[in-house]
């Protein structure tokens, strides 16, 4: 299993590399350029990101089938890879619809908050029923504390709580994807960890030794997560700053997709809280802005939200910015698997 995973990790690479370029290419030819925003809505920010209006986006259409390829060549299809697969191909053209609707009609509006919403609840509705139904686990090891609820509250729960799992994840991924570089280098420190928690998990003798539940499949997670661990590596080439290339909704929606299911399936989303901490103050940060303009009558707490554009006004390069949030989330990702190691 770890060879595959390793063997996954190089061919996505080899593939990025000869894959992404022809799409970038297309893209710049074709004029998929950001939507420029303007001061009324950025403000200041405009001018710090007027160079970034002639970047190509939907740059997440490359990452998709840089690690797509390897992956049906080396995955065994089974509940994991066809649920995993499905959120991405849903999200991914969830997110693709979106861009292009953005590109087409010259607007930075695209398919609405609702809309968006509507489909992230379908796509919970299948993983929720294939984790209740299917997985061959009872669901209240994710939710131990609501055991004592009546069957059909539980349920209830259950659904929400994968609900804001899935489309908190996916959300808050696309939310923190605005800097060059931003979002994937949170991002693969996250596929690493959950990589290796599948690798354990789908392992007897690895989780006999570690002292975890063994997962029968879960392998095939762990090879998915690292082609897409080696996707991202070559996108990050070419998105870090100055970026060629934006990974658009298109790569945001999908990657925050993929790792809230691989978390869900692997019965850790409450992981995501430490190895998913820049995440969850990208979102804390856009919640309390909103909420404090409207409660204190236009007064805002930070100089713009989210969080990496108030740091960005403070005077703090983009790239220092990028690499702390790296570091942040290598530490947070130690740290949660310390702790995993620790209680068991």
């Amino acid at each position: 299993m770890i060879t595959k995973c390793v063997g996954g990790f190089l061919l996505a690479i080899i593939v990025g590399f000869f894959v992404s370029p022809a799409i970038f290419a297309f893209f710049r030819k074709k004029k998929f350029n950001q939507i420029e925003r303007g001061r009324e809505i950025i403000r200041n920010l405009a001018d710090l990101h007027r160079d970034k209006n002639d970047t190509p986006t939907m740059g997440g259409v490359a990452i998709f089938l840089s690690a797509m390829i390897p992956v049906i060549f080396l995955v065994k299809f089974n509940l994991y890879t066809i649920l995993v697969l499905f959120v991405c191909v849903t999200l991914g053209l969830l997110g693709f619809i979106d861009d292009f609707f953005k590109l087409s009609k010259k607007n930075v509006k695209g398919i609405s908050g609702r809309k968006k919403l509507a489909i992230q609840l379908a796509v919970s509705t299948v993983v929720f029923v294939v984790l209740y139904r299917f997985s061959g686990r009872d669901i209240i090891e994710m939710l131990p504390f609501f055991g004592w609820c009546p069957k059909w509250i539980f349920i209830l729960i259950a659904f929400s709580f994968v609900f804001f799992v899935l489309a908190g994840t996916s959300n808050t991924v696309n939310l923190t994807d605005g800097l060059d570089g931003l979002a994937s280098v949170c991002i693969i420190p996250n596929f690493i960890f959950f990589a290796a928690a599948a690798c354990i998990f789908g392992s007897e003798r690895l989780s006999s030794l570690c002292g975890f539940v063994y997962l029968s499949g879960a392998g095939e997670l762990a090879i998915i997560l690292s082609c897409f661990c080696g996707a991202l590596l070559v996108f990050l080439w070419y998105n870090a700053h100055p970026a060629s290339i934006m990974m658009g909704d298109t790569g945001s929606l999908m990657l925050g997709g993929l790792l809230a299911v691989s978390a869900l399936l692997l019965y850790m989303p409450f992981c995501l809280l430490l190895t998913g901490i820049v995440f969850l103050v990208e979102a804390l940060s856009d919640i309390i802005q909103v909420g404090s303009k409207k409660i204190r009558h236009g007064k805002r707490v930070f100089l713009m939200a989210p969080i990496h554009h108030h740091f960005e006004l403070a005077g703090v390069k983009e790239t220092k910015i990028v690499a702390r949030a790296g570091i942040v989330t290598w530490i947070a990702t130690a740290l949660c698997a310390a702790i995993l190691l620790y209680v068991r």
